[in-house]
């Protein structure tokens, strides 16, 4: 029996939904009914967690149970579809799981593929080399991103919480899109020959990794030509950038940028601008790299140079902030206070002239790229806070804090083939934002948002439509705390719900 909140609310097994769309005058100050409803199609899913597959017919993972909360779907932190189709990747913080979830023929089916763990107490999951008991200072100990190659054969995985500092290497068959385990890299001795001897170590590995330029590693990105690898990592507030052999996948480190002094192996830049960097994407044109600092609520600007090394080009922030008196500052156009603070997630528009930054607090920025020299300003905004009446478009029920608003804790993005539309995962709403892009300008305004919160959506007072398998507060709908959405093939979003363990398939309409 789950210990979880009571349920409420009535569930459908009908597999669409009609949302009101609700477009922003513009002023903000009002919503108007759009032209025509969102509809969206839920054609299955897969969890962790046994009371949502009563409740919505899931598909179960093997060692399901209720509230899922050691499964490889508990704690999805990043996801990635391969580029076959038949293969589907979720990234689990919870319990340091790697899941291949099996996808297609036809459009709603998803399985189990096979999962990977860093902790001997998973006994569903193969156990990697090196494993540990709650996966402390093993190949994968709270895993938090992940990359695949240009050419599709391999896949790494970064770990780090409480001082671990790993990249682990998966060979991944490009055809059927299978792992194997191959090795890893880390920055903590612990981890390495002398330690748990889980890992190989870097030149610069120290004691728990601190200080090493990889410790606590929140993501990584590869290059666009598949030569180098770039790792964030938060506590050591630090670039780490790796030499990669297109052929055997290896890594070799190479150099680190940091604004901690307590790195002293890296590189100096001005003092906090990295403070939790996050989030690395390599523009498209494969010359500059940027980087979200949660902590210290920039985004930061690397030129990659023609050996594959970066060059540190500075920094952009929401507002004036004595703590970072070298970056740019987005003035009235980024938005107010909390605008641009902790920065979750980035993305690039085709065009590759604008990028756009998601907030967890509750705002997307669009910020203009010059595509020559990399340069960053701010270009527009759209805010669940009332305090950027003004500043920002405004989505419907903005408030103090954003609390309530169809963007209160925004995470991933996901642009539309055409570029005219973008959903955002929206992690306190429990479901999922559409907004209408401006190709010209990049302006993004309010369409209409589904939810698997039924006091959130439009079946109680709230704005959003209602999700099959909604309740009272999200919890084991499927949905509750959605973080993470992949664009399938056709127009199919796969949705990561990392509280409920689960991913839907989902069809716009």
């Amino acid at each position: 029996m789950s210990t979880r909140r009571a349920l409420a609310g009535p569930f459908s097994t009908a597999l669409a939904f009609a949302c009101l769309a609700l477009l922003l005058a513009s002023d903000g100050d009002a919503a108007r009914p759009g032209p025509k409803p969102l509809r969206v199609e839920v054609l299955g899913c897969i969890t962790g967690n046994s009371d949502v597959a009563g409740r919505r017919g899931c598909v179960k993972l093997a060692g399901a149970r209720a509230e899922g909360d050691s499964t490889g779907l508990a704690g999805v932190v990043a996801m990635l579809a391969g580029s076959e189709g038949k293969s589907l990747y979720a990234v689990g913080n919870g319990f340091g799981i790697l899941t291949r979830l099996a996808l297609g023929p036809s459009p709603g089916r998803i399985l189990f593929g096979s999962c990977f763990t860093g902790n001997s107490f998973i006994d569903e999951c193969a156990n990697l080399p090196g494993a540990q008991a709650n996966a402390v200072q093993s190949p994968l100990s709270h895993p938090t991103g992940a990359a695949i190659s240009p050419d599709g054969r391999f896949l790494y995985v970064t770990s780090g919480e409480f001082h671990d500092a790993t990249v682990a290497r998966f060979s991944r068959d490009p055809d059927s899109g299978e792992l194997a385990y191959v090795d890893c890299l880390t920055g903590d001795l612990g981890a390495g020959p002398s330690g748990t001897g889980a890992c190989a170590v870097i030149p610069s590995a120290t004691k728990d990794g601190y200080g090493s330029g990889l410790d606590e590693p929140q993501g990584l990105a590869i290059g666009t030509d598949g030569g180098h690898l770039y790792v964030t990592a938060g506590l050591d507030q630090s670039v780490t950038t790796f030499a990669r052999d297109k052929a055997s996948g290896a890594l070799e480190f190479r150099s680190c940028i940091s604004s901690s002094p307590q790195a002293a192996v890296c590189a100096q830049v001005h003092r906090n601008v990295l403070d939790e960097a996050a989030a690395p994407l390599v523009s498209a044109d494969g010359k500059f790299l940027y980087t979200a600092a949660r902590r210290a609520g920039t985004i930061d600007t690397f030129a990659v140079t023609p050996t594959g090394e970066l060059a540190y080009r500075g920094c952009f922030t929401g507002v004036k902030n004595g703590r970072l008196p070298s970056c740019r500052h987005g003035k009235g156009s980024a938005g107010g206070t909390y605008t641009l603070q902790a920065p979750a997630k980035i993305m690039e528009a085709p065009d590759r002239r604008f990028l756009y930054v998601s907030s967890s607090y509750g705002s997307i920025v669009v910020l203009k790229r010059n595509r020559a020299n990399g340069t960053l300003s701010a270009s527009s905004c759209i805010s669940g806070f009332a305090g950027d009446r003004g500043k920002c478009a405004l989505v419907p029920r903005p408030s103090r804090l954003a609390t309530g608003s169809p963007l209160n804790g925004v995470r991933s993005l996901l642009l539309s083939r055409n570029g005219k539309t973008l959903f955002a995962a929206v992690r306190s709403m429990d479901g999922i934002t559409k907004l209408r892009r401006n190709p010209r300008s990049g302006a993004l305004a309010f369409v209409a948002c589904a939810t698997g919160d039924l006091k959130q959506s439009t079946a109680r007072d709230g704005v959003c439509a209602t999700l099959p398998g909604a309740t009272k507060e999200g919890v084991d709908s499927g949905f509750d705390k959605t973080t993470e959405l992949v664009q399938g093939p056709g127009r199919l979003i796969y949705a990561a719900a990392s509280r409920d363990s689960t991913v839907s398939i989902l069809r716009p309409r």
